[in-house]
Order: structure tokens, then C-alpha cells, then sequence
């Protein structure tokens, strides 16, 4: 198996060809990685709850991210070898078995917390605004 048809390595959308889980070094910082791990692991999502016939909304993206970087020394150790096919494979089947608990009638609505007040903000000192009302 050549280094392309690696299933850990993807190809991003300027079409470089990078590993899964890069080193934080190779990832332009956390900020970078985090985003490149939270896309990877929702397409893992997908892949797995495809393969092995679970439903998305009970997978976990946190869990698929721990998964990924405790497979991350393998990745490299195997990257380019037949290896690297029964590693996804085993990742896959990592996150389809990890489900999130049956939660029946959650949600979570979307929501402004704090509701707006029929006052001023007070953007001057209390004294001068104290004397602003006296008057």
C-alpha cells in the first residue's frame, strides 16, 4: 500500500495530502488542530454509524477525539502499510461501540441568556449618575 491510499491520511480542500493526526508542531497550533481533529472526528462519526449501523446522534465527537489520539503513535508506526487498513477499521468499530446513554425528550433550546432591561447601561460614575437624577 502506497503513503495516498492510507486510510489515515486525507486530503484537505488547497488538495495537500496530510496524516490524521498530524503532531502539533506540523498543525500551525491548537487553535488549527483542534478544528482539523473536530472535522476528522465528525467524518469518522459518519464512517463509523455507516459501517456498523448505529444511529449518529449517539455517537460521541469527544469520544471519537480521544480515540483518534490514542491511536496517534500507531498511525505513525503503521502509516503506508496494510497495517493501517485493519487500524481504521478498529477505530471505526471504537467509536460505533462507545454510545452515548438513551436521553428520550433532550433539548437543548438556543436561547439569548440574559433578557434585556428597561434601563440605561450605566456607563458613567455612579456619583455623577446619582446627581444626573436628582436634578
Amino acid at each position: 500500500m502506497d503513503r495516498a491510499s492510507c486510510p489515515m491520511r486525507v486530503v484537505d480542500d488547497c488538495g495537500r495530502t496530510s496524516c490524521l493526526l498530524m503532531p502539533l508542531c506540523q498543525t500551525g497550533g491548537h487553535d488549527r488542530r483542534a478544528a482539523v481533529l473536530g472535522q476528522r472526528g465528525r467524518g469518522l462519526m459518519w464512517d463509523a454509524a455507516a459501517t456498523h449501523g448505529r444511529p449518529l446522534h449517539r455517537l460521541s465527537l469527544a469520544g471519537t477525539i480521544g480515540h483518534l489520539n490514542a491511536l496517534e503513535p500507531f498511525v505513525h508506526l503503521y502509516e503506508g502499510t496494510g497495517r493501517a487498513v485493519r487500524l481504521h477499521e478498529l477505530l471505526l468499530r471504537w467509536i460505533a461501540n462507545d454510545l452515548l446513554p438513551e436521553r428520550p425528550n433532550r433539548v437543548e433550546p438556543r436561547a439569548v441568556k440574559r433578557r434585556p432591561k428597561p434601563y440605561p447601561h450605566l456607563n458613567r460614575p455612579r456619583p455623577q449618575a446619582r446627581k444626573a437624577l436628582l436634578r
